[in-house]
């Protein structure tokens, strides 16, 4: 990795402010950092700290995301900070299952390493010990009323999610409160506080829930398993139902019950029934009355829980023959997930294979073969695989998440390969399938490997060469404007060159571009401090610009390198002639404006010794005098004079 030295000063001075508590200094640190080398992980690690410790999770997440995709596209980098980073964040927002996912990604990258196992351990305690003691599931005060199980189990549509650990979790987080962007996104989540909560319009409102949207189902249900399924190169999931949902069938139950009963609604039947019960057995509460009514059921059907009783009806039920196909492909890709996991990859592709034998209209199985071959780094193989999934998922309408995907799996295999312009392209093509933000920032980094690699391929020294000899050339020639494009050619070549960026700065003078010619002295001394020349130039420019304090101190530095150099010698002579002619009042007040805005100056005119010292040359000139026999003193006072800040005489 290459290390550039501006933004490890920078994350060097972020490192010092986040250690004394400074933390927006440190976050302003961290961010040049990125802005000087965006591809460098670590950057991205620290800031995530800083954000979190300044209370701000979700900028901490993003920098944490970053840091992950960063680190994962480079070969032989072995960081797993970037998980630490990402699991401490969700934790702090209390998004506790978030957390423990994160925390389990970075223990199949990196096995057993503390940090992880710790923070895992950590945000595993707080999620049971809020679960135990926040009144949810269990009973105790809640926001959806008491027994907000027996309610649920009691539902017809709703006791069908029970089974889904997602579901129960996000229950319990609701019943203690939270309304959370993912809570109140889940259709699910608003099916229950309809329900519990005695909203109009519930589920199953008018016919207790027999019948329901078919829409809700099919995505609630494939949502989780991609949670419970995806493996570390996001091996996806296909639905493991035949073609009757659950809810069909609750709906040919619910019109035989109703066939039964009449045509009354079931709410008003209950209400009905409710109230009589209430007449004879006293002020006991609904819930009470459902539980025991719930309680005498499951005796007499046996201890066989909902869950269980459904899926044994549904093993009962004859399946047709595309069923047992989609059963089989889908037997076939749970083994192939689980052959990845053990690194077994040539099995794994052959249990992919059988997969799409059984169903060749599903992509996911040829992208999950791209994944398996991406770790092998069989890229050409990857690609393959996904282009030909893509033909599938066109040809069979699959979701443009799925397609997405594909295309941003192509881009990976480019990336890995360095082929940035095909990797860039893939990326773009995944985006305007469907947009998604880690794509985005993975793009945006590429696009800056792109640069940093497309800029050390340019350079040749022997390319330099010639180009500076050109733009030598043209500025014997006085040719000037085409002696600066010669001169940047030569720079683009040779960025490290100083003796190029001393000639570039030069030509630049000559075009009256002092601004543009400073920056590139001054980035000829960062390459070679001790090199006479570059000092000398500076001096002139720094002359140009009336800056006459900075000027000699320059051409001292020249001096000081080399006591017989001739340029800084006349230099300094003229410089000091200049401090000592005779100006104008409006040429002084222009000259010690300009010197105001330097925060060298404003810095030594805060200084209270200098300023008792300015003080003293009125109210006590012989301790005035005492003080400048002092170097640093002096050296300063001088500097407010050079500037024209001090005026004597």
């Amino acid at each position: 990795m290459s290390t550039n030295t501006d933004a490890e000063q920078y994350k060097s001075q972020g490192n010092k402010a986040l250690t004394s508590g400074n933390l927006s200094e440190a976050i302003t640190w961290y961010t040049k950092a990125i802005d000087a080398d965006g591809t460098n992980h670590v950057y991205y690690s620290n800031r995530s700290a800083a954000h979190l410790k300044a209370n701000n999770p979700t900028l901490a997440l993003e920098d944490a995301e970053s840091c992950i995709n960063l680190s994962n596209a480079k070969d032989g980098v072995s960081f797993s900070k970037g998980y630490s980073r990402k699991g401490a964040a969700l934790h702090a927002m209390k998004r506790y299952g978030d957390a423990v996912a994160a925390y389990e990604d970075g223990l199949k990258r990196y096995e057993n390493d503390p940090a992880l196992m710790k923070g895992l351990e950590e945000v595993k305690r707080d999620r049971d010990r809020t679960a135990a003691g926040g009144g949810g599931l269990g009973g105790g005060k809640s926001l959806l009323g008491p027994n907000v199980m027996g309610r649920i189990a009691m539902h017809p549509k709703l006791r069908t999610y029970l089974s889904d650990s997602s579901y129960m979790e996000k229950v319990n987080r609701l019943s203690r409160g939270e309304m959370t962007e993912d809570l109140l996104g889940d259709p699910r989540m608003m099916e229950t506080l309809q329900v519990l909560l005695g909203m109009p319009g519930g589920v199953g409102a008018g016919d207790n829930g027999g019948s329901s949207s078919s829409a809700d189902v099919p995505s609630s249900s494939a949502s989780t398993k991609k949670e419970k399924d995806d493996e570390p190169m996001q091996v996806d999931e296909v639905e493991q139902k035949g073609p009757e949902k659950d809810e069909k069938k609750q709906e040919e139950k619910a019109a035989a019950t109703q066939q039964q009963k009449g045509p009354e609604k079931d709410e008003k039947k209950q209400e009905e029934k409710a109230a009589a019960t209430q007449q004879q057995k006293g002020p006991e509460k609904d819930e009470k009355k459902q539980e025991e009514k719930a309680a005498a059921t499951q005796q007499q059907k046996g201890p066989e829980k909902d869950e269980k009783k459904q899926e044994e009806k549904a093993a009962a039920t004859p399946t047709t023959e595309l069923d047992e196909k989609k059963k089989a492909s889908l037997d076939a890709k749970n083994r192939g997930n689980e052959l990845y996991k053990e690194k077994k990859f040539d099995e794994a592709l052959k249990a992919y294979d059988e997969a799409i034998t059984h169903d060749d209209t599903n992509m996911t199985f040829y992208t999950n073969k791209a994944a398996v071959y991406l770790t092998m780094k069989k890229f050409d193989n990857a690609i393959e695989e996904c282009e030909k999934g893509l033909e599938v998922g066109k040809a069979n309408f699959a979701p443009f998440e799925d397609r997405a995907k594909a295309h941003a799996r192509i881009g990976r295999a480019y990336q890995l390969q360095k082929k940035y312009v095909e990797a860039i392209e893939s990326y773009n093509n995944a985006q305007l399938e469907s947009f998604d933000k880690a794509v985005q920032r993975t793009l945006k980094n590429l696009e800056l490997e792109k640069k940093k690699a497309d800029s050390l391929a340019y350079q040749d020294d022997a390319k330099a060469e010639e180009a500076k000899e050109r733009g030598n050339g043209f500025f014997r020639e006085k040719k000037f404007g085409e002696a600066v494009k010669e001169y940047e050619e030569a720079c683009k070549r040779a960025p490290k060159n100083a003796v190029i960026r001393n000639n570039l700065a030069a030509a630049l003078c000559k075009i009256m571009d002092f601004n543009g010619a400073k920056r590139e002295i001054e980035l000829a001394l960062d390459l070679d401090p001790k090199y006479v020349k570059a000092y000398a130039r500076k001096g002139d420019i720094e002359m140009a610009m009336k800056e006459y304090h900075k000027a000699m101190e320059s051409y001292k530095k020249g001096l000081g390198i080399d006591s017989t150099n001739s340029s800084c010698k006349e230099g300094l002579r003229k410089v000091q002639i200049a401090i000592n002619s005779s100006m104008t009042d409006e040429e002084r007040k222009e000259r010690a404006a300009h010197a105001m805005a330097d925060p060298e100056i404003q810095s030594i005119l805060q200084d209270p010794v200098i300023r008792q010292i300015l003080q003293d040359f009125n109210d006590n000139p012989n301790a005035a005098n005492n003080a400048m026999r002092d170097p640093v003193v002096r050296a300063k006072i001088e500097k407010l004079i050079a500037s024209g800040v001090l005026q004597t005489g």
